[in-house]
């Protein structure tokens, strides 16, 4: 495993080029996320370079990806707005198809708005066995995760089958109390965009 938590900037390009080619998925998933952490602070701009070889092992170790990795793969890659290339793509959606039993409201919530950031649509099987699980798992959102799939869906104009919606508006209504005003307003406008009309009990 690729402890990257302490890291400096030089010692993150040192070390990861040198255990490129030993990095398993947890360590590609770590790297990356270390290094939008520092793009995203201003400490370090897009390395093409490295961020190319992390997508390259991503594709190797694709079988080995956990939900956590592929969610934190995927965001940080649309949070240093580095696109990946189509066979990246496809390696990360197959393996959250087929681990998508194993994925947290909170890393659904992550995948998709990753995928709508980077204005990815995903094929329709990683769309039904997401909000499968977001169904499963409805009772587990927080408010905030709540919002980001109905967000992330309005923006690839995606209408999500009724029975998410149900589940995502009947936990909307059990944690009413939890939601900022601001979260309140992106739901209903979310909802408008979709064109479903809520229920009252829902919000």
């Amino acid at each position: 495993m690729l402890y990257t938590e302490f890291l400096t900037l030089e010692q993150l390009h040192v070390l990861t080029r040198a255990m490129m080619q030993e990095m398993g998925a947890r360590g590609v998933a770590n790297v990356a996320h270390k290094m939008a952490m520092l793009h995203g602070s201003g400490r370090m701009g897009v390395d093409d370079e490295l961020a190319a070889a992390l997508q390259a092992r991503a594709r190797e170790t694709a079988g080995d990806f956990a939900p956590q990795s592929v969610a934190m793969l995927m965001w940080a890659l649309a949070e240093m707005r580095i696109r990946p290339d189509a066979g990246l793509v496809e390696a990360m959606q197959e393996r959250a198809r087929e681990t998508a039993g194993d994925f947290t409201p909170q890393e659904v919530s992550i995948l998709k708005k990753a995928l709508a950031d980077m204005d990815i649509m995903p094929d329709a099987s990683l769309v039904e066995a997401m909000q499968g699980r977001a169904r499963e798992t409805a009772g587990d959102f927080k408010p905030q995760e709540v919002l980001i799939p109905k967000k992330a869906l309005a923006k690839m104009d995606i209408m999500p089958d009724a029975s998410p919606v149900e589940a995502m508006q009947g936990r909307a209504g059990e944690t009413a109390v939890d939601f900022k005003p601001q979260e309140v307003s992106m739901l209903t406008w979310t909802l408008k965009k979709m064109g479903i009309k809520p229920d009252a009990w829902g919000l």
